[in-house]
């Protein structure tokens, strides 16, 4: 008999990479729980889904009666996300004691990130210990910085578009980044719930990806875009140079891409001093948990760049800040 599987956010980064490794998959019967986004997944044939507002502990109640056997949680990099982790643990106490697993994927060691004093990590580190001080049956699973950030929140398109073959987005040049292909993050979420819940109860898998600094990754870039074969306005660089901008230059930055000014202000204190040796994450130098739940090497940054060619050359041809 196929298990009962709730998705949270399956319309986020991570959540609809999970989709193609469970929609259809006879071991389970799917509902996808979203929030403003309704995946294309929730037409098809034997899906279920229910919207649902993590801020709104009846909302969360209400996919939770559903009462899955099992159970993907997921809450985004973003401020005030504590009373969201507060609904779903008090909505599965009462709705839906009896889940065997819930598989929560987690900010990454956010709890190093205490050191910078801020209340937007601190706000998250609070999130990731209620869920894991509940009770509730958790394996934790820890991605590293995603791939997909390069042209979400590093804005490196934006940067293109100036076409003056420098990227300048905060962090020290030589800074090594554990980059994770969130392709490769849904599989290995999907690979966890195959596995027996009772022995997965409790585990804790770090995802740790390709180790490149900004400075590698520029270079690769500009190799990326060389292989270009449009003719652009302003020609691609024969060598695409990173610098590290300023704290102020970083903040200002944020807040024109959207953020509050106090979370502008956090994020530009986080990642300005991020640097090597300052937080125990850039130790890591292995992927080995990864690539033993994929059973195969992660996607390297290269081929990640290299996938999204289209993307990298739109935007410097174009000279258009929004793709």
């Amino acid at each position: 008999m196929a298990e009962k599987l709730l998705v949270f956010g399956p319309a986020g980064n991570v959540g609809r990479q999970i989709l193609p490794h469970v929609i259809c998959n006879p071991k389970f019967s799917v509902c996808l729980a979203y929030h403003r986004n309704k995946p294309a997944q929730c037409d098809d044939p034997g899906v279920e889904s229910v919207q649902v507002s993590l801020e709104d502990l009846g909302s969360v109640k209400k996919a939770l009666s559903w009462l899955p056997d099992r159970i993907v949680f997921m809450v985004n990099l973003a401020p005030g996300t504590l009373p969201m982790a507060q609904n779903f643990v008090a909505a599965c106490r009462a709705v839906s004691p009896s889940v065997k697993q819930i598989v929560y994927v987690s900010e990454c060691d956010c709890d190093e990130y205490l050191r910078t004093e801020t209340a937007f990590y601190k706000d998250q580190w609070d999130t990731v210990q209620c869920v894991l001080e509940s009770g509730l049956p958790v394996t934790r699973i820890e991605p590293a910085c995603f791939m997909q950030n390069i042209d979400s929140f590093f804005g490196v398109p934006n940067e293109l578009a100036k076409g003056t073959g420098t990227l300048t987005i905060g962090m020290e040049t030589t800074t090594p980044l554990a980059w994770i292909d969130t392709r490769d993050i849904g599989e290995a979420v999907a690979r966890v719930l195959e596995r027996d819940a009772g022995q997965e109860v409790g585990k804790r898998y770090r995802l740790v990806g390709d180790y490149r600094s900004m400075g590698e990754m520029a270079e690769m870039l500009c190799g990326v875009l060389n292989e270009c074969e449009s003719k652009p306005k302003v020609p691609y660089p024969k060598r695409l140079v990173y610098e590290q901008n300023t704290m102020e230059e970083l903040q200002r930055g944020m807040e024109e891409a959207g953020l509050e000014p106090d979370v502008a202000k956090d994020m530009a204190i986080v990642s300005a001093t991020m640097h090597e040796g300052h937080f125990p994450i850039f130790a890591v130098d292995n992927s080995e948990e990864l690539e033993g739940l994929l059973r195969r090497p992660a996607t390297r940054l290269q081929q990640y760049l290299k996938d999204n060619k289209g993307l990298w050359e739109r935007s410097w041809a174009s000279g258009k800040l929004d793709i």
